[in-house]
């Protein structure tokens, strides 16, 4: 990165910012978790004989404040997860409110391990 970035505008920038398509919002609240799946494997005992940590991966949640106008995320679009140096996908989205030419969005992200950073999405047509 240059030691130094112009910024026409003069906007100020600074943490709690994102960016929705081509626009800019207000950052309310966003967490990073690192999950997977548990599987038991039981004996005969009534415990474990082993037990399975599968599909590690993590998950992202953001409510942003951004004009009513930006356009809403589709499932599958791309977000950076900071912190996390990945790139997931939007699996779930809300509309908490919207007023005053400003909406408030709720966003849930995943990424997986297996399927790496930033994978191509694309839509399957089943016969």
């Amino acid at each position: 990165m240059p030691s130094t970035i112009k910024n026409i505008g003069g906007s100020s920038i600074s943490f709690g910012t994102c960016e929705l398509g081509t626009t800019f919002g207000q950052v309310e609240s966003a967490s990073l978790k690192r999950v997977v799946e548990e599987l038991g494997i039981p004996d005969c005992h009534g415990g474990f004989q082993s037990y399975l940590l599968l599909n590690p991966g993590y998950e992202f949640e953001l409510t942003a404040i951004l004009p009513a106008t930006v356009a809403l995320p589709v499932e599958g679009d791309p977000i950076t997860f900071p912190g996390a140096n990945v790139i997931g996908n939007v699996i779930t989205w809300s509309l908490a409110w919207e007023q005053k030419g400003q909406r408030k969005l709720q966003i849930t992200a995943k990424q997986w391990d297996s399927i790496g950073s930033n994978p191509n999405v694309t839509t399957l047509s089943p016969s």
